[in-house]
């Protein structure tokens, strides 16, 4: 069974609420972030054009510019979803009420999708993060890539 312990949220994030669960018989510790500035990263141009050219690949754009997206694609949706309308308002009869029921259903099918997708590029940034948070309070090492292949297992 996990036992919470409520510990202070980080800097950045003061109305954010940080839970740390620690396992009753060893096992990882794992901390959550619920709400506050950490749930919807802002886009910080100065940290996004550092990401950008950090030629190590240490830090992640894609995390900074995902929000920025979302925000592109909400308003292009919005725009197009508005355009279709008034074409298909215009065309009068039966086509108007069928405007009515679906182009709102398909704003919100494309915008749905959309956001999966952005939330999918997220979850696989944050797992990268998460895991290489693990490694350094572990103390393991990350493998170095080597210019050999690995060695045939015997036949």
């Amino acid at each position: 069974m996990l036992d919470p312990a409520i510990i202070p949220p980080h800097k950045e994030s003061t109305p954010a609420v940080a839970r740390k669960c620690r396992p009753a018989a060893g096992g990882v510790a794992l901390q959550v972030n619920v709400g506050g500035e950490d749930s919807m990263p802002a886009l910080d141009f100065r940290g996004y054009f550092r990401a950008l050219f950090d030629f190590g690949f240490t830090s992640y754009a894609t995390t900074r510019v995902v929000p920025a997206l979302y925000l592109l694609f909400t308003a292009l949706y919005s725009l197009a979803a508005l355009v279709v309308f008034i074409g298909l308002l215009m065309q009068g009869g039966l086509v108007t009420v069928l405007a009515i029921i679906f182009v709102p259903l398909g704003f919100l099918l494309y915008l749905t999708l959309a956001r999966i997708s952005l939330e999918l590029v997220m979850i696989l940034f944050r797992i990268g993060e998460d895991l290489h948070a693990l490694r350094e309070e572990s103390g393991i090492r990350q493998p170095r890539a080597t210019s050999q292949p690995p060695a045939a297992p015997p036949l």
